[in-house]
């Protein structure tokens, strides 16, 4: 399997990013209004935490007697849910392992995957709390990254 933190790296060096450029370079000042309105810049993040979530799963803890599918789990018990392979789920997303953000634009081949099958932050009431704080962070620091620096391969640059 493919490491997706090299995944972003390499889209971020060998893919054109005509789009992530274009939006980026559109707005002047960089704050949380202007970069709240970047869609392309949030594809790209959701599709980066996708691939590299904050945690591999989460775990919660039964308080009622619960039917999950065939198996009815009883008060008491934990349950793991693991969104490392929850988010590459191919019956959620289609070619999982690939660094897609078209995926999460409107229109996009992943658009109407089910609501928790991306929860790089946990889902529901007990969801991360810095969540938005986090987001909001990654997206100031790529879009100062994408209006600060140029990226290119080398030769030693390994694209698969």
């Amino acid at each position: 399997m493919k490491s997706s933190s090299k995944n972003f790296k390499i889209f971020l060096i060998t893919n054109p990013k005509k789009k992530l450029i274009a939006e980026v370079s559109r707005i002047t000042e960089i704050n949380h209004d202007s970069v709240n309105k970047l869609k392309y810049l949030d594809a790209v993040l959701k599709e980066s935490f996708r691939l590299s979530p904050p945690s591999i799963r989460v775990e919660r803890q039964c308080v009622a007697p619960t039917q999950l599918g065939k198996i009815l789990v009883q008060p008491g018990t934990v349950v793991s849910i693991p969104i490392f392979a929850l988010q590459r789920d191919p019956n959620q997303y289609s070619n999982p392992e690939a660094f897609d953000p078209s995926r999460f634009l409107e229109g996009g081949a992943d658009e109407r995957h089910h609501a928790y099958a991306h929860i790089p932050f946990g889902g529901g009431p007990r969801m991360c709390i810095a969540q938005r704080f986090a987001l909001m962070e990654a997206k100031m620091a790529l879009a100062l990254v994408m209006k600060s620096y140029k990226f290119e391969p080398t030769p030693e640059t390994k694209v698969w």
